[in-house]
């Protein structure tokens, strides 16, 4: 038996963990990791009017009756969701289209590593009259068999011009944009360069089958932009005067592939000595950048990354923790660069090595 003391302690105890638990602001921020999230789960986060929900790599299943019941309560009580990341997700996709749909105040979505047809659900079920400012689409996940072979992949590629229409006429307020990875067609490139809202300030279009007239679109169509990923694409550096000129008092951080370096040698002693001295001069001119990145997306692989100060000296710095334009997002998305991606990277250096012998 316990003594009158010891009881009146875990009395004490027990009441202030209850009150802890009922305190609003524990339930401001929820992350939940690699589980199978129930509805009775997801009615305790809601009911608490949660701002910001993070469930990467969760399942979240619902049979037909828990999935009649979670859309009528959606639908009488709106979520206060400002943040949520869907990281890959995988469950209802349905019921959590509904979620977003509803989620009036939702302005950053990550859908990072998800299914492709989470994204569809997703975009086909929203309207225009969202509040959507960031968006992370990187390395969305393809089902087995619609998986191409590798000369036919780029023309059938599952994200389609269709599937980024509904992204560039539905969200007429993003300012961040993260499509890293996603394997886009050429036609969903055009639609995102030609359409996307002018708003724009800031996107990642790293790994992508970008080409020079792709950029040149896109500058004319968002005028303000702070920052741009294009390390591994194929631009070349004839396009880079437009990008100086263009956003010439808008850009800030500019990330661009390891072929500048090679084109224009920029580590030799040797090579074309003008079309250098015309790229420093058009750097220079940019009077608010802040960060300049030649080299590969993976950054152990970089050529050169050349922090910028007010004075406009240049100096090398590595500078990972830059995340200018993405508040909520991750801008380079490292931990997405996994053991398996550099190992077939090998692999494919490696045949090609053997098969140019």
């Amino acid at each position: 038996h316990l003594s009158i003391r010891r009881q009146r302690q875990m009395c004490i105890r027990d009441s202030q963990i209850q009150q802890a638990t009922l305190t609003p602001k524990l339930w401001k921020n929820i992350t939940i990791r690699g589980r199978l999230i129930t509805n009775p789960v997801m009615f305790n986060v809601l009911k608490k009017r949660t701002a910001s929900l993070d469930i990467p790599d969760c399942v979240w299943r619902a049979n037909p009756q828990e999935e009649i019941e979670m859309e009528n309560y959606l639908i009488l009580n709106a979520p206060k969701l400002t943040y949520l990341g869907l990281q890959g997700f995988g469950g209802n996709n349905a019921l959590v289209a509904t979620l977003i749909l509803l989620s009036t105040d939702l302005a950053t979505l990550d859908l990072s590593e998800a299914d492709f047809t989470l994204l569809s659900h997703v975009l086909n079920k929203i309207n225009r009259t969202n509040h959507i400012t960031a968006i992370n689409l990187s390395i969305v996940k393809k089902s087995p068999q619609n998986r191409q072979p590798t000369a036919l992949y780029e023309r059938y590629s599952p994200v389609r011009a269709n599937i980024i229409a509904d992204l560039t006429t539905k969200c007429i307020q993003l300012t961040d944009l993260v499509l890293m990875g996603t394997d886009l067609s050429q036609d969903s490139i055009v639609q995102i360069c030609h359409l996307v809202t002018p708003t724009l300030v800031a996107i990642n279009l790293a790994r992508e089958c970008i080409k020079d007239e792709h950029v040149d679109a896109l500058t004319k169509r968002c005028p303000n932009m702070k920052y741009i990923n294009l390390s591994e694409t194929r631009i070349s550096c004839r396009i880079f005067p437009k990008i100086a000129t263009r956003w010439k008092y808008s850009m800030r951080d500019l990330s661009l592939p390891e072929q500048f370096a090679r084109q224009l040698k920029l580590f030799s002693d040797f090579g074309p000595f003008e079309r250098r001295e015309e790229f420093q001069t058009l750097v220079n001119s940019m009077p608010r950048m802040e960060r300049l990145h030649v080299g590969h997306y993976c950054f152990h692989l970089t050529v050169l990354i050349i922090a910028i100060n007010r004075m406009m000296k240049c100096t090398k710095d590595i500078d990972k923790n830059s995340n200018l334009g993405f508040p909520r997002l991750v801008k380079d998305h490292q931990i997405f660069l996994k053991s398996a991606d550099k190992h077939q990277r090998y692999i494919n250096s490696t045949l090609f090595l053997l098969n140019s012998l």
